[in-house]
């Protein structure tokens, strides 16, 4: 199980979260975020200064490779200042775990 993260401009929010759902219905939390990064850590991650959208989302480990190809080949992940996007581990969360957080996701309020 892996944890993606997605940094990218605010206005980017709904693009980005459509194509995380095109193949397969994901969970996905998007928080909105206004940075306050140095210079150094922004330019380091090819950020702009701009009030950002942080989007997480679980993937299994089959699917984490074709969405990071997919987001790729976006336009924004290709400029700087665009995007950016990386997956971490997630250890000790196990299929029992992550089918409950599936359908808490999908129940209605």
């Amino acid at each position: 199980m892996n944890l993606l993260v997605v940094i990218l401009d605010r206005e980017l929010t709904d693009k980005y979260t459509g194509i995380l759902n095109s193949d397969h219905d994901k969970s996905q939390v998007v928080l909105l975020a206004q940075g306050t990064a140095s210079s150094e850590i922004l330019d380091y991650f090819g950020l702009a200064r701009k009030d950002k959208a942080v989007i997480l989302c679980l993937l299994t480990d089959q699917e984490t490779k074709p969405v990071l190809e997919r987001l790729q080949h976006e336009r924004e992940f290709q400029k700087n200042g665009g995007a950016v996007a990386f997956t971490t581990r997630l250890a000790n969360i196990n299929k029992r775990f992550y089918d409950l957080i599936l359908s808490l996701g999908k129940t209605e309020v």
